[in-house]
């Protein structure tokens, strides 16, 4: 992704760990900053998998996710703490 893309709407799905996949919850952000922003205040809360869907049709991983949210916030240039 370049830094322009993270201008672009999307929706946050988050999907709990521990049970069926139909009780998944989706919200749309006006950024992909934002729902990254969402997506970590998730993981740290507990045991789920966040998918982020672009409005462009990009689909970001779990594994994408975390894996940026460790190295830091690729969008703003801060680690996770």
């Amino acid at each position: 992704m370049t830094c322009n893309d993270f201008d672009q709407a999307a929706d946050l799905t988050i999907w709990p760990r521990s049970t069926p996949a139909r009780t998944a919850r989706s919200r749309p952000y006006a950024t992909v900053r934002e729902a990254l922003k969402a997506a970590a205040a998730a993981l740290d809360e507990g045991n789920v998998q966040t998918w982020i869907v672009t409005e462009r049709g990009d689909i970001l991983s779990p594994r994408w996710i975390e894996a940026n949210l460790r190295a830091g916030d690729p969008a703003r240039g801060t680690a996770r703490a």
